[in-house]
């Protein structure tokens, strides 16, 4: 049988990397991850990026002009031609082994392409596609997800039928995939969310502070991450009387955005906790280490239909452990066992306040202890080097399953 070693991939993906959310982030992070695994025998295809992305530029990238909007029909669908002729061109013009791809809804440009293509392609964090009838709101994006949401499960099923390997965050994730595509469950390899370990580490605390003006408070309960009102703002605003009551110096610092979070604000300054909360809302991801690397807790919740599929899964999670930071979780798991977070499921107040609470007892010994353990945890199971190499090994695994013998 042929040798099935991936030496050369061509990644492309719909999402912006340059955007300091999750699938921003999640994106910047594997790029990097692919480039510092394959060099130059590895090409990026992206967006064209809305905010600097500076980490790009000794990556081998070709950028896309277009942008793509389901909202607006005409400048989708150049979008959507404009990945499509790139891919096309790119995977005609250099001797790739594999296409891997990450495409946001109704990807029909790569489906298109999908059918041309001289090399298998693997498909990379994908969930279960929603039904049209779980679309909330009535604005302009919505309609057209309502809209295009059969042609868009259509589309991903033909996708998933084709491809060599699909993976996703979740193993429930991975059974509604099987399930809603009918696709054969060893084709899907659960692919944890990862984090930087290099750009994400311990030390740095009180320097942290003193750069972002956190330096008043004696301990501080952090969230950093989407929907900062619906993943653990709520709880933060709720929890806090009880929690300063016994801890009278804790601040908590909110960082990110959501449709909820000028209410939340609101709210917090007429229960006059204005003083404890600081709320800068979305910042660079460049200043997302320093904000974890102040905290003393890290709160990563879900509202919960998300928190059932995805638990602890959220890349925050490993964000706040690479860094050392204790984790207050929504659900359990290996987290919880490794002694790395408490469990406070997100409509219990009175276990997200002792969760808090307990980690915020720890004396100096112990959260230095604890720093070691969470360091060592991220390092050897959550960075993202160590993820791809697992992956790639997944990859050659359904090559030489399915190479002609």
């Amino acid at each position: 049988m042929a040798d099935q070693s991936i030496r050369r991939v061509i990644y492309a993906t719909s999402v912006d990397p340059s955007l300091p959310n999750g699938p921003g982030v999640n994106e910047r992070e594997f790029v990097l991850a692919l480039h510092h695994r394959f060099g130059a025998a590895m090409t990026a295809i992206v967006p064209r990026p809305a905010r600097p992305l500076e980490d790009f530029a000794p990556v081998n990238v070709r950028y896309l002009s277009g942008r793509r909007e389901l909202s607006r029909p005409l400048d989708f669908l150049r979008a959507e031609r404009e990945m499509a002729a790139t891919v096309l061109a790119e995977v005609g013009a250099g001797d790739y082994d594999l296409l891997i791809t990450r495409q946001r809804g109704f990807p029909y440009g790569f489906e298109h392409v999908s059918r041309r293509l001289p090399i298998p392609f693997a498909l990379r964090h994908m969930t279960s596609r929603q039904p049209a009838d779980a679309v909330v709101g009535r604005g302009p994006r919505q309609i057209a997800l309502r809209v295009t949401r059969p042609f868009d499960h259509a589309i991903w099923r033909k996708l998933a039928a084709r491809a060599l390997a699909i993976d996703t965050p979740t193993a429930p994730y991975a059974d509604l995939i099987a399930r809603h595509f009918r696709v054969e469950r060893d084709k899907i390899f659960v692919k944890d969310n990862t984090v930087n370990t290099t750009r994400f580490q311990p030390g740095g605390r009180e320097a942290a502070r003193a750069k972002l003006g956190l330096g008043h408070f004696g301990r501080i309960v952090g969230y950093a991450g989407g929907s900062a009102d619906q993943r653990g703002g709520e709880q933060m605003f709720r929890g806090a009387p009880a929690i300063l009551a016994r801890r009278p110096d804790t601040g908590f610092v909110i960082v990110g955005g959501g449709a909820g979070m000028e209410g939340l604000k609101a709210r917090i300054a007429a229960a006059g906790l204005a003083h404890a909360f600081v709320t800068p809302g979305v910042v660079p991801y460049e200043q997302v280490p320093d904000y974890i690397s102040s905290f003393d807790v890290g709160v990563a919740l879900d509202v919960s239909d998300r928190e059932q599929r995805l638990g602890s899964a959220h890349q925050k999670v490993r964000q706040y452990l690479a860094t050392g930071v204790p984790v207050v979780a929504g659900s359990g798991g290996v987290l919880v066992d490794q002694g790395l977070a408490a469990v406070a499921p997100p409509n219990d107040p009175a276990a997200f306040e002792a969760a808090v609470l307990g980690w915020l007892a720890m004396d100096d010994a112990a959260r230095a202890d604890f720093r070691e353990r969470a360091r060592r945890y991220a390092v050897d199971n959550l960075s993202a080097a160590a993820s791809l190499d697992r992956q790639i090994e997944f990859w050659e695994q359904r090559l030489a399953r399915t190479a002609p013998r």
